[in-house]
């Protein structure tokens, strides 16, 4: 059982680790917020993942490493900030959590954080390194994982806004002197996003339509609706926020609410609100989403044959509570004329 001295030595939730790298695959630390003990422990780890050549750059990765006490989840990413070839330093970026704050949840707001870093440090000699990046490194837990907590506290119910504009593929803007919360808001719009969950299924179905045996040599002509991108602008002034577009769905309103009923929860309970219970809530929401998109697609095709099928996705589109958006994405994906003809009438029976 490890003494009450060696446990204040522990990492913090913040802590974050920054080395060059040298010829030999060796690390030299040059600033970090972890304890000497944690800080050698790191160190350690990374060099036997270098030895063996699994650290990259561009993607970072994220494991849980023991430092002496209790595990912690570390998210790690070369930094080649230089052209390839040349003979610039290099870096490793290590940011160092509680094993139940779920950084695989923010995988992409952590690469594309560990990305700003590399670029901020093109064309930095290794002694200027450090004074170029410390007020980033300090604040990657704040902005990697924290802006979910902070939209959902200023914004309260009307976050539903947001929602509806991100997952019907929409813009914002936002009018602030607030620099701080106009990225909050642009990460979290960019994480209630369903654009990479579509790319993925559409590749899949088109994947799963060419892997017959047989070859269709006249396929059908397939039509795409032009889609107009909404714009949502969002007005930040003091206490006073306003929406330039009020739009939203019952599944929206969901969303918002459970986000909101968490953090109530989590606040009353102590205080500490986990941001990975609230990312998981969206994550839910995205998958429940495109799920629903997938049923549509298969009832609008049974229903090209099927005039009880035409009544199923129309009884199906009303009990979603998003009828609005899952038309939208049908329409807005390559379609037969029949689908096409279906989707419009499903559109004007719904209006």
């Amino acid at each position: 059982m490890p003494d009450a001295k060696n446990l204040k030595q522990s990492y913090s939730a913040t802590s974050y680790a920054f080395y060059s790298l040298n010829t030999n695959n060796k690390l030299i630390s040059l600033s970090t917020t972890l304890p000497e003990s944690n800080n050698a422990d790191l160190t350690r780890f990374i060099e036997s993942r270098l030895a063996r050549g699994s650290v990259f750059s561009g993607n970072g990765q994220i494991v849980t490493v023991d430092l002496g006490i209790e595990p912690a989840n570390c998210y790690f990413c070369l930094l080649s900030p230089n052209e390839t070839g040349s003979n610039g330093p290099q870096f490793v970026l290590c940011f160092v959590t509680e094993c139940d704050r779920g950084l695989e949840s923010f995988r992409n707001q952590l690469d594309q954080y560990a990305l700003k870093i590399e670029c901020s440090l093109k064309g930095c000699e290794l002694s200027e390194s450090v004074s170029t990046v410390r007020e980033c490194l300090s604040s990657w837990y704040r902005e990697c994982l924290l802006f979910i907590i902070n939209c959902v506290q200023v914004l309260g119910k009307d976050i539903k806004y947001v929602i509806y504009n991100a997952i019907a593929s929409g813009q914002i803007t936002i009018e602030s002197d607030d620099k701080s919360f106009e990225a909050d808001i642009e990460r979290f719009h960019a994480s209630c996003t369903l654009s990479a969950l579509l790319s993925h299924a559409v590749a899949s179905t088109e994947s799963s339509d060419s892997s017959g045996s047989l070859i269709d040599l006249c396929p059908e002509p397939r039509t795409k609706t032009k889609h107009i991108i909404d714009i949502l602008c969002i007005t930040y002034s003091g206490n006073d926020i306003s929406f330039s577009d009020h739009s939203c769905t019952e599944f929206c309103e969901r969303w918002a609410q459970q986000l909101l009923e968490k953090f109530a929860y989590s606040a009353a309970e102590g205080g500490d609100i986990n941001p990975v219970h609230l990312k998981n809530i969206c994550e839910t929401f995205k998958l429940k989403a495109i799920q629903e998109m997938n049923t549509l697609k298969r009832m609008v095709k049974e229903a090209e044959l099927d005039f009880y099928a035409l009544f199923r996705s129309n009884v199906f589109l009303k009990n979603s509570g998003n009828a609005q958006i899952l038309l939208m994405h049908a329409l807005n994906e390559e379609q037969t004329p029949d689908s096409l003809s279906i989707l419009r009438l499903l559109k004007e029976r719904l209006r």
